[in-house]
């Protein structure tokens, strides 16, 4: 009987272990994500500068509406 309690406390053990670890990696690979997310900064567009900078261009690299107010 006592060999019994004993296998039961230490599965339980080792479950609730294994049960935290999990929720520990879990909210690490989260964290993760989120600074990922954040070190974004943003599309590219495809294609490179043209020779002289229009407003189309001007307002994409600073992530505004053409129609903004200058």
């Amino acid at each position: 009987m006592h060999r019994i309690m004993i296998m039961a406390g230490g599965s339980m053990m080792f479950f609730s272990f294994v049960g935290k670890s999990f929720i520990y990696f879990y909210r690490t690979l989260k964290a993760q994500e989120k600074i990922l997310k954040v070190a974004q900064l943003g599309k590219f567009y495809k294609g490179g500068f043209l020779g002289k900078m229009n407003a189309s261009e001007a307002s994409k690299i600073l992530g505004v509406r053409e129609s903004a107010d200058q």
